[in-house]
């Protein structure tokens, strides 16, 4: 009986220490042309900020514990979006000249998915443009 509580205990111990998220690290530079002194990370769907951080030479970093991987945006004072992502453990950079955030898997595997969207987008752009040029020569007689 004694193993028997020493056992259900240590899973106590496990299932709480599981429970209770692992750290996270966001740095972030801002584009000169963008004064800040203090930012705001939002964890889809809260309207809550879960963290903050003070803006110092135009630079942060922000640390804390997440139960999981999830949708998140950085935000300033007025709750204008500066960068969208994914907040989860590991160190996250985010770069204000792609709007991209990198250093952690999801991250990473999130921006070559906008990459490539970008790409098509860029492509159908191309595409629209010489049809458009061309669509005058089509109903001239």
């Amino acid at each position: 009986m004694k193993h028997i509580v020493t056992i259900f205990a240590a899973l106590i111990m496990l299932q709480a220490c599981a429970g209770s998220g692992s750290d996270y690290k966001i740095e972030g530079v801002f584009p000169e042309q963008i004064s800040a002194d203090s930012v705001y990370l939002y964890l889809f769907p809260s309207t809550e900020p879960f963290n903050s951080a003070a803006v110092i030479d135009h630079k942060f970093v922000m640390t804390g514990r997440i139960k999981s991987p999830t949708i998140a945006h950085i935000s300033l004072r007025d709750k204008r979006t500066v960068w969208s992502f994914i907040a989860e453990s590991g160190e996250t950079r985010l770069n204000s000249k792609s709007s991209r955030a990198f250093g952690t898997s999801l991250n990473e595997d999130f921006a070559r998915w906008n990459n490539d969207i970008d790409s098509i987008v860029k492509a159908c752009n191309r595409d629209e443009e010489s049809i458009m040029a061309a669509l005058p020569a089509y109903f001239e007689e």
